[in-house]
């Protein structure tokens, strides 16, 4: 199974001060969290995300052994089209902003390094 991989990007400073104590993809949008959104819809059994530093060991963090995954903004909320883009494409991007990316085992390691892909 493919891990799926949720990244706060630059502009995710825009969804402060909510996104100060928590990641973005553990926002909560009614019931569920933006991370339980994309799970569900990608069909994961299980969804991670990068943290901010003064966050590390609040929140599950990925694995840091290699795996494929599906990276995520979490900026972005899970459509219909959006997620069959994902599902259909291994860059999705709208303008200059990343939305998704399918990456390879040494790749997600890469980006898991440098703290984003």
């Amino acid at each position: 199974m493919t891990a799926l991989i949720l990244f706060d990007d630059a502009a995710a400073c825009h969804l402060e001060p909510l996104a100060l104590t928590r990641p973005g993809h553990d926002l909560r949008l009614g019931l569920e969290t933006i991370g339980e959104r994309w799970r569900k819809a990608i069909g994961a059994k299980r969804v991670t995300g990068l943290v901010k530093p003064h966050l590390k060991g609040l929140f599950p963090e990925p694995s840091r052994s290699p795996s494929e995954a599906i990276w995520i903004n979490a900026r972005y909320l899970p459509t219909p089209a959006l997620v069959k883009t994902v599902r259909a494409s291994a860059v999705v991007c709208q303008g200059d902003d990343l939305v998704a990316a399918r990456a390879t085992a040494s790749q997600s390691v890469a980006w898991l390094k440098a703290g984003r892909p």
